[in-house]
Parts: structure tokens; sequence; C-alpha cells
């Protein structure tokens, strides 16, 4: 996103530090977007359609998304979904243990 749109990465920078530290890389072609709070809680995702088109475009395949997100999916393109895979997560450790466990 070229650095314009950062808000919804944290839990992203949270999975890219736990592969570093643990030495175990992450899995290709994998958008995770989320918010965290200090504390862990979760945000809902804002204009979720046009982040999944954008992750789509850049060549995504696996979208990893909050639940609090999971109602949304009904307002989301078809082909969008066609075309990405598109799991859920409840706190950002099961975030982390599904990208690595992709790769």
């Amino acid at each position: 996103m070229h650095g314009k749109e950062t808000e919804d990465l944290g839990v992203a920078f949270y999975i890219a530090i736990l592969s570093a530290l643990i030495n175990k890389p992450i899995a290709g072609s994998l958008v995770v977007l989320g918010q965290m709070s200090i504390h862990g809680v979760l945000s809902r995702i804002e204009q979720l359609g046009d982040r999944l088109r954008v992750a789509m475009d850049a060549g995504a395949r696996l979208v990893l998304i909050p639940t609090v997100n999971a109602g949304d999916l009904a307002a989301i393109p078809p082909e969008l979904l066609d075309k990405l895979r598109v799991e859920f997560y409840s706190d950002v450790a099961q975030a982390a243990f599904k990208a690595i466990a992709e790769a």
C-alpha cells in the first residue's frame, strides 16, 4: 500500500516480529489485516472490500482477518472471494499460528 494505509497492520507487524524471533518463515502470498491495542484487543477493519481488492491486486492468495469482520463477507464482491482464501482469527496468537503454519 506504499506506506499510506498502515492503520490495519498491527497484527502483521506482531507476526513478522514473532517469525523473526523463532526463525520460522511466514507463508508466501499472505496478507494479514488487523489492528490490535497494546493489550491485544482486536479492532474491526473498515472498508474491508477495498482492502481485499488491494490485496488481490498485489498477488495475495490467503488473507487473515479478525473474526469481528465475519459479517462483512456478505458485502464483498464474489469475484474477490473466488480468488482469495479468507480465514478468520479471534486473537493474535491464532493469527500467528495460521501465518507461520501455512509456510
